[in-house]
């Protein structure tokens, strides 16, 4: 009986540490001065913001605070939500894989802030940069329970500048508020650090190892003392131009086909939630070039989308299924193969 008892308390205590885990909360004020990106914390409100410190390991181990702390600090204005993180470290040479914006994320030491403006625990941004101020940022979805519910396709301009020192690094952040869709209220929020050098990972709410480093169930929340600016309509336009010149030299070389479009997309975030896209003269068969592969399976492989048009709640139907048998993918939309093999473009409307 003794044995059933214990047994009782001990799961009532690991439920109540688990309910009580993603509590932690982050005020933010209003910036009084100006601030710069350059990699130094020497303005006013920088030492009066309220820091996020005490960084708990996830990665090899999750039950110890991170060998190399952390401290995030975060203000605002009118246009921008500032960020800064205090990396400490040792005076050997950072990894850094490469310099090319949305780097691997495993493979380069770096810092993230991930936020959940929705307050839902689902949808959210992130915005990462590494001790040489590389870039990448991308979207959350599906709570961030795994690798899936990352996508580094959506980007956006926003600003960061790094600075190295012998015991730590320091990287300072400028996000547009137009760059992102939020809500009036209070935000999910965490910040991660993955320390490749070392080999470990760190998050200021503590994250479970068996969960992904994001998973915005365990994460905080930034509370607004003084009110975030108010949503306003967000408008995006992107035009193309498109031509092509081709002669075939055997049949008449005096002949020559041309071929001119113009078109573009336009995106209007009408609320937070959301949006309005709208297209001229669409031309789908304009991607990036995608980069080789060796595939050995059975099954096709599918490189990610990265057409604007179709980027815009991708996860609602990208995700369906398992990875190797998608019901649904849009990358064959807008191209097909024509008799000979040839990739041909499909005019969409005539």
């Amino acid at each position: 009986m003794k044995y059933c008892v214990f047994i009782l308390f001990s799961m009532f205590l690991g439920h109540l540490a688990a309910q009580n885990a993603p509590g932690t909360q982050l005020p933010i004020r209003k910036a009084k001065g100006e601030i710069r990106i350059d990699g130094i914390l020497d303005e006013a409100d920088w030492t009066a913001a309220y820091i996020a410190k005490d960084f708990k390991m996830n990665f090899p181990v999750d039950t110890a605070l991170a060998p190399f702390q952390t401290e995030a600090r975060m203000t605002f204005n009118d246009q921008y939500l500032y960020v800064a993180f205090t990396c400490f470290d040792d005076d050997k040479p950072y990894i850094v894989q490469s310099l090319k914006r949305d780097f691997d994320f495993d493979n380069n030491d770096n810092v993230t802030l991930e936020i959940g403006p929705y307050d839902d625990k689902q949808n959210g941004f992130f915005f990462t940069v590494t001790p040489y101020s590389v870039q990448m940022e991308g979207t959350v979805s599906q709570g961030g329970v795994s690798d899936n519910s990352y996508s580094a396709t959506w980007d956006n301009k926003w600003y960061s500048k790094s600075t190295r020192h012998a015991d730590k690094w320091i990287a300072e952040i400028a996000i547009p508020f137009k760059s992102i869709r939020y809500k009036d209220g209070e935000w999910n929020l965490n910040f991660l650090r993955w320390d490749r050098k070392h080999n470990t990972a760190s998050t200021w709410v503590a994250v479970p190892i068996q969960y992904a480093l994001g998973a915005f169930a365990y994460s905080g929340q930034l509370v607004w003392e003084d009110p975030a600016p108010k949503p306003k309509l967000n408008v995006s336009l992107i035009p193309y131009v498109a031509g092509v010149r081709s002669r075939d030299n055997e049949e008449d070389p005096a002949v020559s086909n041309n071929d001119f479009q113009i078109g573009g997309d336009a995106k209007i975030a009408v609320t937070p939630s959301m949006n309005l896209d709208l297209t001229f003269n669409p031309d789908f068969s304009q991607v990036d070039v995608d980069q080789q592969v060796v595939n050995l399976t059975r099954f096709e492989f599918r490189f990610p989308e990265r057409r604007q048009f179709f980027l815009e709640n991708s996860d609602l139907v990208a995700n369906a299924g398992f990875p190797d048998t998608r019901l649904f993918f849009s990358r064959r939309i807008g191209i097909a193969k024509d008799t000979s093999g040839t990739l041909q473009r499909v005019p969409i409307c005539s």
